[in-house]
């Protein structure tokens, strides 16, 4: 499949890394103050391709609601619960041995990621 890399796609990225782990829709409402006449399909299409392609991770964080992440290596994250703000964890080397670990005990199954989430209060929402 050829994708052309056209001056919406280029416009949907430049969004895109400027906002830290954004939805489809937080992409597309700041793409739409630029580029008025831009679809939400076409925001949704350059997101979704760029996954497929690894250069973003998806962010499962509730039902029916997906946000992205420019950091595409597997890493865990911590969800404030009041503000909905999603920032990322660093455990050195830990995580990386934990998914190998993890790939020994699995018998058989193959896993295309994993999923890691701490759940809490950020300190913005804790001082408020």
């Amino acid at each position: 499949m050829v994708t052309r890399n056209t001056q919406q796609q280029k416009l949907v990225e430049q969004v895109f890394l400027s906002l830290n782990h954004p939805s489809a829709q937080e992409v597309y409402k700041k793409v739409q103050e630029l580029y008025p006449t831009i679809g939400r399909a076409t925001v949704y299409r350059v997101l979704n391709r760029l996954c497929q392609k690894g250069q973003v991770m998806q962010i499962n964080r509730e039902e029916n609601c997906v946000y992205f992440d420019k950091n595409n290596f597997d890493h865990p994250h911590a969800y404030c619960i009041k503000c909905g703000k999603i920032r990322d964890i660093c455990f050195d080397n830990t995580f990386s041995k934990c998914s190998s670990s993890l790939n020994k005990n699995l018998n058989g199954f193959t896993p295309l990621g994993v999923d890691f989430k701490i759940v809490g209060i950020c300190s913005d929402c804790q001082n408020k």
